[in-house]
């Protein structure tokens, strides 16, 4: 099976987040550290 390219910077990522309240708070935070990365979240 072929290894897919490593992640560039600018590149979309799709992230699969459990709807929950409890996590609710952390949901932000991460985005903002893979926007920070230059990840752009869809």
């Amino acid at each position: 099976m072929r290894k897919p390219a490593p992640l560039q910077e600018g590149d979309k990522v799709g992230i699969f987040v459990p709807a929950s309240p409890v996590k609710e708070p952390y949901r932000g935070n991460g985005l903002k550290k893979l926007e920070e990365l230059g990840y752009v979240p869809v």
